[in-house]
């Protein structure tokens, strides 16, 4: 995600800069038009490899063959979900639909040996009946089906303690 704008531009040479920084491992926030086989050529000519991707859980609902098996050819270990709307969270009439989805996503996942993981940001420490909307989402989901991925930033510009948050989910 920090370097979507040049990736944009120029993916090759944006992957050979972050690996000249001395990465190993990346996490794409989007693929720019590239198909699985060429992002995977790019990551072998860099010696990088995918980690995790940040990708929108719907794409998995749409078509879930194509989607798992651009994240196997890339060789994605987690996928993780960058936003979700605060309307689809505890408290709002979407939640039991979002519930639904989940379970079935993950499981998608689950079964092709992808972790699905949840990204915060400061919304989600909003609170539903005294707890924050991001406990809500992982206490009302099987553990082995979302997990979480802590923006300790995010966590940090709403006001808690990341160190302390994080405790609950390691």
């Amino acid at each position: 995600y920090s370097v979507r704008d040049e990736m944009s531009k120029d993916m090759d040479a944006t992957l050979k800069k972050v690996k000249d920084m001395g990465y190993d491992y990346v996490e794409f926030a989007g693929y720019f038009g590239k198909t699985a086989e060429e992002v995977l050529s790019l990551l072998k000519k860099h010696d990088l490899k995918c980690m995790s991707v940040h990708q929108a859980y719907e794409v998995f609902l749409k078509d879930e063959e194509e989607s798992v098996s651009f994240l196997k050819t890339i060789g994605a270990k987690y996928s993780a979900m960058p936003w979700l709307d605060i309307d689809r969270h505890a408290g709002s009439d979407n939640f039991e639909q979002t519930k639904e989805e989940f379970i079935r996503v993950g499981n998608i996942l689950k079964d092709a040996g992808i972790t699905h993981l949840y990204h915060n940001h400061d919304f989600e420490f909003k609170t539903h009946e005294g707890k924050y909307l991001l406990d809500w989402l992982f206490e009302s989901l099987p553990e082995d089906l979302l997990e979480t991925q802590i923006d300790t930033c995010w966590v940090k510009y709403a006001g808690i303690d990341p160190a302390e948050y994080r405790k609950k989910y390691t």
